[in-house]
């Protein structure tokens, strides 16, 4: 069974991936996706900033 993560920064409760960072990046990671995930987001934002 898959680790959830408790401390997931993903505003998004209801998602079934909410917590389950594997799954996430692998659904984000698609070509088709149109988003990063709510790590990569925030990640991106902190280096912009320095």
């Amino acid at each position: 069974m898959e680790e959830i993560n408790k401390d997931c920064p993903c505003k998004r409760v209801k998602c079934e991936r909410h917590g389950r960072c594997d799954a996430c990046r692998e659904h984000h990671g698609k070509p088709d996706a149109k988003y990063l995930t709510a790590c990569e987001r925030i990640n991106k934002r902190k280096k912009k900033r320095l």
